[in-house]
């Protein structure tokens, strides 16, 4: 009888600790409380103003000819809702268009056209996502991954560059905000700013090496049937080779289709198999690979549920932000005198933010003090802005920190408080000398002979 009623509690315990191994995932909506962290934020301002240092430099020093110009409103925004679709749908024409883009007067250089264009689709996506415009939104963000491809495509260099120098800060901020955000999820730790730098750098090398790997792998599989069509172009026989090698380029196209959906679906996990098993690139990939899948719907509810939180967060975080701008804003409004004639002074040096357009035009400044004022509002309002920016850097890295210990406790069975530790700090603080133990042992065995 007491063999079947412990037989009982535990199936009944196993039942209810089942229960909550399917529910854990609702410690994934931790991710905001983590991303707002102090440490955690300047980590993610620091990269995001490194990436935009780096390419506003970049396009100081390569400035393009220009070429023609256009009008601003046909380079901003798109005449309708048709041709947002149609650009969608014909990414040659999109690439084109972007390229045109670039050589407005306003925007000149490759990054400036990358961070304008993007600013401007992001912003009409999240207008379209107010409307429940669903297919609108994902256009905007299709189009801004297309903006990508225009750089490398039509500016190799100088995008080659960039994206090497800005992913090597990536990695470094990128491995620091895991690092922390692994030590606070899984042991409850509030490891520093100087503690996350430190991880970093000494995991540099496996940080950066993964996703190169994956681009580089990726691209030889896709390369080797690239030739093949190169091959056949050869008059007469290229097509006989095509048909003939068929068998074999499916082949690559099947691995290259593998490497690029685990890319795509593993990429949030490199950072944190680093943060969280100390390891190199080879195991980041691996693990990766492996939980994107052994548990596909698994890793795509996670993802989702991250995905529709993180959206949420980051429209809370830009009302906050607007909170704030909108009501010093018409405060100082009611202070500053107005000018029936003319616009006020205050709208002459500070355009009055909007919700989805935190930085709006102003005016124009009437003397040169009223310029030295509207240059530095514009770089607070920068800055502002950037915050933003770096809430979700670090939403994502901690909201993929958190999505890689639920998927790791699905797949391999392990607890999310195990979380690498050097040696030195497992070891803790040395021993205490005892060298004065043998000495009192020794009197000890004296006064027992006596």
């Amino acid at each position: 009888m007491v063999w079947k009623d412990f037989n009982e509690h535990m199936t009944e315990k196993k039942h209810v600790w089942q229960i909550w191994d399917n529910l854990a995932f609702a410690r994934s909506f931790h991710s905001l409380r983590m991303a707002i962290s102090p440490a955690r934020m300047v980590l993610a301002l620091c990269l995001v103003v490194s990436i935009t240092l780096i390419g506003w430099v970049m396009d100081l020093v390569v400035a393009p000819a220009r070429l023609h110009e256009v009008r601003t409103e046909e380079a901003v925004s798109f005449r309708s809702a048709e041709e947002l679709r149609y650009l969608a749908a014909n990414p040659k024409q999109a690439l084109v268009q972007i390229e045109h883009y670039r050589h407005d007067q306003r925007f000149r250089g490759v990054f400036s056209t990358l961070w304008h264009w993007g600013a401007a689709r992001f912003n009409t996506a999240t207008i379209a996502l107010f409307r429940l415009q669903i297919a609108e939104m994902l256009d905007n963000i299709w189009l801004c991954a297309l903006a990508v491809v225009w750089a490398l495509r039509f500016h190799p260099v100088y995008s080659g560059i960039y994206f090497i120098l800005a992913g090597m800060v990536t990695c470094v901020c990128g491995g620091a905000i895991c690092r922390t955000a692994a030590l606070e999820f899984g042991r409850g730790e509030k490891p520093g700013l100087g503690e996350g730098l430190r991880f970093a750098l000494t995991k540099f090398r496996g940080l950066i090496s993964a996703p190169l790997m994956l681009a580089g792998v990726t691209a030889c599989l896709a390369a080797c049937v690239i030739v093949v069509g190169l091959i056949g172009n050869i008059p007469y026989g290229g097509e006989i080779f095509i048909a003939l090698s068929l068998g074999v380029t499916l082949v690559f196209g099947l691995l290259t289709l593998l490497f690029l959906i685990g890319s795509v679906a593993g990429a949030s996990l490199i950072f944190p198999v680093i943060a969280y098993e100390g390891s190199d690139g080879h195991d980041a990939i691996a693990r990766s690979f492996c939980y994107v899948y052994t548990r596909p719907w698994w890793m795509l509810f996670y993802t989702v549920l991250a995905a529709a939180f993180g959206t949420l967060s980051y429209l809370f975080v830009r009302a906050f932000a607007f909170g704030v701008l909108i009501t010093t804003y018409l405060l100082l409004e009611l202070g500053v005198a107005s000018e029936a004639a003319d616009a006020g002074k205050l709208a002459r040096i500070w355009g009055r933010p909007d919700f989805f357009i935190l930085i709006g035009p102003n005016a124009g400044p009437s003397c040169p003090t009223e310029s030295i004022a509207a240059f530095v509002i514009y770089a607070t309002m920068l800055l502002v802005v950037g915050l933003v920016a770096a809430f979700v850097v670090s939403f994502y890295f901690c909201a993929s920190t958190i999505l890689y210990a639920l998927m790791r406790r699905k797949v391999d069975q392990v607890d999310m408080g195990r979380v690498y530790t050097a040696l030195d700090h497992v070891a803790g603080p040395p021993a205490p000398q005892h060298d004065a133990e043998p000495a009192a042992d020794e009197d000890a065995a004296v006064k027992d002979g006596s």
